[in-house]
């Protein structure tokens, strides 16, 4: 069990990378108070040795792990380690502790870089000394409300968030040093600790310059848990002041004059005060005794998350792959097949739905999102189209006149109904164009998403595949918009009047209802007067007409409808037209020279915007008809596109790609497509490392095991 904690120790040397990455943490306890508690001097008397940079200054600007391991022999050495700004491990050995002091400080300016900001690159000083006990403690940044001198204004944040960093770990004993001269409600140090141990399970008191007071008790009531209660106690000490530095006070020295304060402090005929723990040597003990049992408590935990971590790291090595700098061109080749073969089922796989995705799970990906775009919102706005919206009743009059020729129309003009359908069909080819153009960026993104472990290292050779993947599908875009504009022409070329869905017999059952409702309102409206009732069509007469495969402009004109039509009556025998000024020109006769006079026909002509009688059933008769017909073309095109694009872009796609990237890629150069870059190369030696210190750290762990036992 003595060797408990140096073989922690070790693994904390050999998982010092780890630890930094927050991703292991092992049992420590960390050194936390402000700048003027004589937090440096408790170190250094705890580890027998003046060597901590000192100063009013920020000193300690990185954490300091400070490993003390009881030596049995009489020689006295450290190492210390840490690592550079390029992450590169340096270890330097030191036989002369006379100049630790000296070279802590050119280490933190080599790892700060200069500048007083705080760092979280830790330094690692392992001391070897015969009169020290087990022990590993963390030296933090003292906690400090006012930059001063050149120190960055957050210098406070920032000391606050490195604090946090290691207190915050469960793994973590906090060691708060409060001054006896400032009252314990205003200890930063146990503030901190609260903050990460609430319940005061792992936080142990330690209270500075008890001789700086004038009476003994207000150390001794600090001490004894009544004003600020800590599961693991206080420890009261007396270590070295500046003005006992000045007069060449050693720490051997500053001891003994520590162990003679508290023997004159101490009532021993008080029982209370007899358990109270004081003095460096009683806070050594205590922290050796508190730490092996932590260790024992935590290490069967490690073992656990070094196996964890072990997977990463050969997870990574397998995907940073091995060196391909000797090869001939018929084994790169071989591996340029077996890529491209992986990234074409990839591509295959991500369409089809066959990935699982780590990153996100509340949203579509691959070949869902093609889904969505066809059904939840392509044919979504298909449907949300009223074509009847795109025409006015006046367009719709004007174009029944247009199609009437001169000598107008008994019968609605079939050429009309052709006419505005066409004009309504035309609207579906820009969306149905856009909707081509967005499956294709969303294989663009499959592509982009498309990931091959070991080939993210090429990037010549993954950049050459996404380009010849984006010309195929480029490729594949333009058959698909042709199908689809040809699609267009289709239904323009031929408007079937005679399709089965078009004049069904529930359209003109509806139609037939709707038309006697017009004629029942125009003979009360424009005739109230007329004691003659227009003629309704015998129902017999409509039936003979709906099962008969009728054209639809002889819906309305039958007989009956002709009889309907002698009886209206116009209010005007003369027509009014509007000229291109607005002018209204009326045919007149000209009573005061008898003459009859023609009018000047304008250059362009609009009719009056008032519609006649018969014009209303007409333009109704129309809409009908187009809405009807319309509904007829969009669920066909509404099927037959995404149908075109699968086919001559998704399909072709995937069934193409492998062939067309070997046959575009195999006559390079090769050598240029698998050569790696630098960084590559620096990430698998970084692996293998890391690989190495958790074989390591597997072996201390059992070692540790065999100490319990």
């Amino acid at each position: 069990m003595d060797k408990l904690v140096p073989i922690v120790n070790k693994l904390q040397n050999v998982l010092s990378s780890f630890i930094s990455s927050e991703t292991l943490s092992l049992p420590h306890i960390a050194v936390v108070g402000a700048q003027s508690v004589g937090k440096t001097s408790l170190l250094e008397s705890l580890v027998g040795l003046s060597f901590m940079p000192k100063g009013e200054d920020i000193v300690t600007r990185t954490p300091i792990i400070i490993q003390l391991t009881n030596s049995k022999s009489e020689d006295c050495y450290c190492t210390l380690t840490y690592c550079d700004y390029d992450n590169n491990r340096v270890e330097k050995h030191i036989d002369d502790f006379s100049i630790l002091n000296e070279i802590l400080i050119d280490v933190t300016e080599e790892i700060t870089g200069g500048n007083k900001c705080i760092k979280e690159t830790p330094i690692i000083i392992e001391i070897h000394k015969n009169d020290v006990l087990d022990l590993t403690l963390i030296d933090l940044p003292g906690l400090t409300k006012v930059p001063v001198g050149n120190q960055p204004q957050n210098v406070e944040e920032q000391i606050v968030n490195l604090v946090n960093k290691y207190i915050k770990n469960p793994n973590c004993i906090i060691l708060a040093v409060s001054s006896a001269n400032i009252d314990l409600a205003n200890s930063d140090s146990l503030k901190m600790a609260r903050n990460v141990d609430p319940k005061h399970e792992r936080t142990i008191g330690v209270i500075t310059k008890c001789d700086m007071v004038e009476k003994p008790e207000i150390w001794k009531k600090m001490i004894s848990g009544s004003l600020y209660p800590l599961k693991k106690g206080f420890v009261a000490v007396v270590c070295r002041s500046q003005k006992d530095v000045e007069d060449n006070i050693t720490i051997e020295m500053s001891i003994k004059k520590e162990e003679e304060y508290f023997s004159q402090c101490i009532d021993f005929s008080n029982q209370m005060e007899c358990i109270m723990e004081c003095g460096i040597k009683n806070l050594a003990k205590k922290l050796n005794n508190i730490l092996i049992e932590h260790i024992k408590n935590t290490v069967p935990f490690l073992k656990p998350k070094i196996d964890s971590l072990k997977s990463i790291e050969e997870e990574r090595l397998l995907e940073l792959g091995e060196p391909m700098d000797n090869m001939n061109r018929s084994e790169y080749l071989a591996v340029l097949v077996n890529y491209i073969t992986k990234f074409s089922q990839q591509y295959q796989d991500i369409i089809d739905g066959k990935v699982f995705y780590k990153d996100r799970v509340d949203e579509l990906k691959g070949g869902a999102r093609i889904h969505y775009i066809f059904n939840d919102w392509y044919i979504k706005s298909l449907n949300d189209f009223s074509p009847l919206e795109m025409l006015t009743d006046e367009e719709i009059r004007i174009a029944i006149r247009n199609s009437s020729g001169p000598r107008g129309a008994l019968f609605v003009p079939e050429s009309a109904f052709e006419t505005l359908i066409k004009k309504l069909i035309n609207c579906l080819k820009e969306p149905s164009l856009r909707c081509a153009d967005q499956v294709y960026e969303e294989l663009l993104k499959i592509v982009d998403n498309c990931r091959i472990a070991d080939m993210e290292r090429f990037t010549n050779l993954k950049s050459a595949i996404n380009e010849q993947v984006k010309i195929l599908l480029k490729d594949c875009l333009q058959p698909t918009k042709e199908m689809i504009k040809n699609l267009m022409l289709i239904e323009l070329s031929y408007i079937n009047t005679s399709h089965p869905d078009f004049l069904n017999e529930h359209f003109m059952k509806n139609v037939y209802d709707k038309d006697n409702d017009y004629i029942d309102e125009l003979d009360t409206v424009v005739h109230p007067k007329n004691n003659h009732k227009m003629l309704q069509r015998p129902k017999r007469e409509y039936q003979e007409t709906c099962g008969s495969n009728m054209n639809y402009s002889t819906i309305h004109h039958n007989n009956t409808y002709k009889e309907e039509m002698k009886m209206w009556k116009h209010k005007e025998d003369v027509k009014s037209y509007r000229n291109k000024e607005g002018t209204k020109i009326t045919n007149i006769n000209n009573n005061r020279e008898n003459v009859f006079v023609l009018p000047v026909i304008p250059e362009k002509i609009i009719p009056e915007y008032s519609s006649s009688s018969k014009e209303i059933i007409e333009i109704d008769l129309i809409k009908s008809l187009i809405n009807n017909y319309f509904n007829i073309v969009r669920k066909h095109i509404a099927d037959a596109v995404p149908k075109a694009i699968m086919h001559f872009m998704v399909n072709t796609s995937r069934k193409t790609m492998q062939k067309v990237l070997i046959s575009n890629l195999h006559n390079g150069e090769l050598f240029n497509l698998f050569n790696e870059c630098s960084s590559i190369k620096v990430k698998r030696n970084n692996c293998k490392k890391n690989l190495e210190s958790l074989n390591q750290a597997i072996k201390m762990l059992a070692e540790i095991r065999n100490q319990e036992v």
